[in-house]
């Protein structure tokens, strides 16, 4: 009678453990996004780089939008804005409006961006990024009604621009890692 009791626990955990692993694999591309934010507003003690950041989660936006649409959406993107918004200095909104924009301009244009070649993709991201920080420096301007360093601006462009290829190859790794385990539990 005991052992019963005790196998009925063992597959109840395990049924736990089955549906926190399908969640977890299930919810990578938003565990990956919040990482990218973390640590991206991490303090980086470089002289004349303490103020440049790289928009590590806007490259996150880009991949898991094009790669993976059906795990990320619009709602996730405005959540991401918000959590940015609380990490860092900027205006509140100001996040929200760039990562909202910006996942809504990939979605438009997903079926033209999807399965080009790494390049291709890096140089579209890159023009893409332009604008959106553009609009970001705008909005940061409008709100202190004085025009802030651009420079900072254009530093993080071009940090953005040479990390990009890092990003993606981590997230195509756990793209692929994803795909691996959803065709194991389809089987």
């Amino acid at each position: 009678m005991r052992n019963k009791g005790i196998t009925r626990n063992f597959l109840i955990a395990n049924n736990f453990m089955a549906r926190f692993k399908w969640y977890f694999i299930r919810n990578l591309p938003k565990i990956v996004l919040i990482a990218l934010l973390v640590f991206s507003y991490c303090p980086v003690y470089i002289s004349g780089f303490s103020v440049m950041r790289p928009q590590l989660e806007l490259i996150g936006i880009y991949f898991w939008t094009l790669h993976r649409p059906d795990r990320f959406g619009v709602l996730f993107a405005f959540s991401l804005g918000i959590l940015a918004d609380l990490f860092c200095s900027t205006p509140f909104g100001v996040n929200v409006i760039v990562y909202t924009l910006f996942y809504i301009a990939l979605n438009s244009k997903n079926n033209l961006l999807i399965n080009q070649s790494f390049y291709a993709d890096w140089g579209i991201f890159t023009l893409m990024l332009f604008p959106f920080m553009i609009v970001k420096w705008l909005i940061i301007s409008i709100y202190y009604a004085r025009f802030v360093v651009f420079k900072t601006t254009f530093g993080s462009i071009v940090l953005c621009a040479l990390i990009f290829p890092f990003v993606v190859y981590v997230s195509s790794k756990i793209a692929s890692y994803m795909a691996e385990k959803e065709e194991e539990a389809k089987i």
